[in-house]
């Protein structure tokens, strides 16, 4: 075989084969536009497989329909510089329809931005999601409809970052979801992570435990008003899994949690906040609350409060209990001086163990004393007393007796004595 016919060869398959265009850093130019038109990107390309985009100078990219992959995103950064939330300022991403993937290992290293999934589908499947990863960056995700579907494992890094759910699907279901920052020595840059959330669906299916507050220092919060949050039957929250971390759980309004595992401390500040009766708690296998830095905290309103159901509730190392006795709870004696209650804070199918190291029970910002054992009957207790009944046919309750105010006693009392004089007439 010739060599002529050998190279004419090489050079009819090089025809056939497509072209590979090597991977670019593609620039956002527009000030807010569609990230589907090439006109709005530098070159006249829209970022895809390989690519990496850029959106900073606080331009707002909008997906809106079809589908599209690129490797990653940085909001904020310029050609791989991390802004800082300085220079390039901050970038905007927002999907409202369609379905825009990111399949890179780090999809948006060096960022500093906003992501907002306010209808269709943003994928996040590369190796890594690095949330807030220079110090200074701040990031933001809100989800109001559609679905965010994490596959890969989140971590925050070193700024701040929040996770806002008021509708549609957020979803991390990737091998790790370790949210809390990295703080520095000598940063100080607010480090922090906070979940809020409204209404839609919060899930977690990680291989891992969740944890919030993972690292030395950390410092997250979680505030639900409403919405679900779910995690799946083999993942477990791990609150404050570093001794000086620390997180604020607050549950109110009509919350939904489901944990499919175990709901734990951890050794670090965790604090579990039950405000009012209608949020709605259930914790598959354990609530386990094991550090004497820790609190499991209770509002009452008119209707009580709300119930913590588990399969075991477990209390060792000493953690504190805090509740808050409603008015509306009180069954009145004579005249309204005073009146008792009954509330079940706990209820578990399987077993209870241990108990709080110290329990703070107020009425009106007063403390009540603890009481002995009243067999039940809250009547039987002294004024302005409570007892704590662990073992309460397979619940934890709070049974008490208050006094009011002496100005509020002094208008109930008038109130029944003007009531029986006019019996009288």
């Amino acid at each position: 075989m010739s060599m002529t016919f050998v190279s004419q060869r090489i050079v009819l398959l090089s025809a056939l084969l497509p072209v590979l265009a090597p991977a670019a850093n593609i620039t956002f130019t527009a000030a807010t536009g569609n990230y589907n038109a090439g006109a709005n990107w530098g070159g006249g390309v829209v970022p895809g497989t390989g690519d990496t985009a850029f959106i900073h100078s606080s331009r707002v990219a909008t997906h809106s329909a079809g589908v599209t992959t690129t490797d990653s995103v940085r909001l904020g950064a310029n050609n791989g510089v991390s802004s800082g939330g300085g220079a390039m300022g901050t970038g905007t991403l927002e999907v409202t329809g369609g379905t825009l993937e990111f399949n890179a290992g780090d999809p948006y290293r060096d960022s500093s931005g906003t992501i907002n999934v306010n209808g269709g589908t943003l994928l996040q499947t590369g190796g890594n999601t690095r949330m807030a990863h220079r110090n200074g960056s701040v990031d933001t995700v809100n989800v109001t409809a559609g679905t965010l579907t994490n596959t890969s494992r989140t971590s925050g890094e070193n700024g701040a970052w929040s996770l806002n759910v008021s509708g549609g699907t957020a979803e991390y279901v990737g091998s790790h979801f370790d949210a809390a920052v990295n703080p520095d020595a000598g940063d100080t840059d607010p480090d922090t992570f906070a979940i809020n959330q409204s209404g839609g669906t919060l899930r977690f299916g990680t291989t891992n435990p969740v944890r919030p507050a993972g690292r030395a220092g950390s410092n997250s919060t979680i505030t639900q008003t409403g919405g679900t949050l779910v995690t799946d039957a083999t993942t477990r929250i791990d609150l404050a899994t570093a001794a000086t971390g620390t997180v604020v759980w607050d549950v109110s309004g009509m919350s939904v949690i489901n944990i499919g595992d175990d709901l734990n401390s951890g050794v670090g500040i965790a604090t579990f906040n039950v405000i009012g009766s209608d949020p709605l708690i259930t914790v598959a296998d354990d609530f386990n609350f094991s550090s004497a830095a820790s609190t499991v905290s209770f509002v009452m309103d008119a209707a009580g409060v709300s119930t913590i159901n588990a399969a075991d509730v477990l209390f060792s190392n000493g953690p504190a209990l805090e509740v808050v006795v409603n008015n509306g709870l009180v069954t009145p004696g004579p005249l309204g001086f005073g009146g008792t209650g009954s509330v079940d804070l706990f209820s578990y199918s399987g077993s209870q163990s241990g108990t709080f190291g110290s329990e703070s029970i107020q009425y009106n910002g007063r403390l009540l004393t603890l009481d002995a054992d009243p067999s039940g009957n809250a009547a039987a207790l002294a004024p302005d007393s409570y007892f704590l009944d662990y073992d309460n046919a397979g619940n934890v309750s709070l049974l008490f007796h208050v006094v009011p105010e002496p100005s509020r006693a002094l208008l109930l009392g008038f109130a029944g004595a003007l009531l029986a004089l006019r019996r009288r007439r």
